[in-house]
């Protein structure tokens, strides 16, 4: 994920910045799942919505949905969601 650059994709779809209405992802949840029997922070998939945070630095959308992951604030004491 970290090769796929988020400005050459606005380029090719022609956008400029701010003109994307919507931008939709969440971060994977098993690393941050209430449900799951342990959860480490070392966990690589924790770290995945640091690329939806690029791709919203360089699209700018209009409004954007990020899925409601409760683990994600919880995780840590919340050090990940900080």
């Amino acid at each position: 994920m970290e090769e796929v650059d988020p400005a050459e994709i606005r380029t090719r779809l022609g956008l400029a910045k701010g003109e994307l209405d919507v931008l939709v992802g969440g971060p994977p949840c098993q690393g941050f799942s209430i449900n799951a029997p342990e959860r480490f922070m070392s966990d690589p998939r924790n770290k995945l919505f640091r690329h939806y945070e690029r791709f919203l630095e360089e699209f700018e959308p209009k409004a954007f949905v990020f899925e409601n992951v409760p683990g994600l604030l919880s995780l840590a004491d919340g050090k990940v969601f900080r």
